[in-house]
């Protein structure tokens, strides 16, 4: 009877939380809303978020203000999500380099599972890749004629980065083991475009919006792009996959999540107002505009799907990494 009687309560439990969350929802938003950015203002991240939050305050009617969180690598930004109530009025704008890459590098220092404490709303951009760029100084016209000089010249070849354990860096050594080659890794911690063009680097593993302006006057070559497909700003610009790693998939999305215990008839109305905007055809020139392209399936089992083959992906590549001595354990 005792077993019945707490079935039985249970079951009411959970009638009164959904009715509670669909009475929540629609009320919702009937606030202010912040959009969670774990890094400083300014860069393709914090753009893509603020188009959304323009977006999504002219949907509800209800200020969407963008609110940046940086440090740890990103732990910082999602652990203010997690500190907040999950009623959807704290999110979280994200990509692999918060959800995927700091739980790869130092798991003891992310206090957290992303899958678990996470909820996926929806897809809003996919960034133009992650490019592969050279300069005349190194005379290769195209990806197949680097890597036959790298495998020419062991050692001899570097290539720049914004950093270790960037999506960047992760990039360059799975195309490194990948091929069995050894192009050494340079990272920086700020702009490497100069040494590029000087000729200081070998090569740079780079995103679109750091390279345009020489790209145009013909001083940097783009050779392959990281993404799944070919790039829709770049069209003529090969992926790796298609050119020397069947497969070879380092595709860059930006999604907006909440916290695990949101109300989903919230996530829902979130998701539908996402799926919306992004088919404008202004929202869609501004994400062009600072080296970002539409995402085909915006939807939130989407972004899900995406976040755990990410976080497996990423582990693996660290895992090597540190394996092969390319990368400390506190790194």
């Amino acid at each position: 009877m005792a077993k019945l009687l707490s079935v039985i309560g249970a079951f009411f439990l959970a009638i009164v939380l959904a009715v509670c969350g669909t009475a929540q929802a629609q009320d919702y938003p009937n606030k202010t809303v912040r959009i969670v950015v774990p890094f400083r203002a300014g860069g393709l991240a914090d753009l893509v978020a603020r188009i959304a939050a323009q977006q999504l305050q002219a949907e509800f009617n209800q200020p969407f203000v963008v609110l940046n969180v940086p440090g740890a690598n990103g732990i910082q930004g999602m652990t203010t999500v997690l500190q907040a109530p999950p009623d959807g009025y704290t999110l979280l704008s994200a990509s692999a380099s918060q959800w995927a890459i700091p739980g790869a590098l130092t798991p003891e220092l992310v206090p957290f599972d992303t899958e678990k404490d996470f909820q996926a709303i929806g897809l809003y951009t996919q960034t133009s890749g992650v490019f592969i760029a050279v300069t005349e100084k190194l005379n290769v016209k195209n990806i197949q004629e680097l890597v036959a000089l790298a495998k020419a010249k062991p050692g001899a070849l570097n290539y720049g980065s914004p950093g270790i354990g960037s999506i960047h860096h992760l990039l360059m050594e799975a195309f490194n083991t990948s091929l069995g080659l050894d192009i050494v890794h340079i990272p920086y911690t700020s702009s490497y475009t100069p040494d590029l063009l000087s000729g200081q680097i070998s090569m740079a593993v780079t995103a679109l919006p750091n390279v345009q302006s020489h790209l145009e006057s013909g001083q940097i070559r783009l050779l392959a792009v990281g993404n799944k497909q070919r790039s829709q700003l770049k069209p003529d610009v090969p992926t790796i996959a298609e050119s020397v790693i069947p497969g070879f998939d380092h595709s860059g999305v930006i999604g907006l999540l909440a916290r695990s215990g949101t109300p989903p008839a919230i996530v829902e109305k979130l998701s539908a107002a996402i799926a919306k905007f992004v088919q404008l055809p202004e929202v869609r020139d501004r994400y062009y505009a600072i080296g970002a392209e539409p995402v085909p399936d915006v939807t939130p089992a989407n972004l899900t799907r995406i976040v755990k083959e990410d976080r497996q992906k990423y582990a693996e590549i660290v895992k090597e990494l540190k394996a092969k001595g390319g990368i400390s354990a506190t790194q």
